[in-house]
């Protein structure tokens, strides 16, 4: 899970 959020976070980021 841990390592999933932060594929996502980094994305969200980009989007960000």
């Amino acid at each position: 899970q841990g390592a999933e959020f932060e594929q996502e976070n980094h994305l969200s980021t980009l989007v960000l």
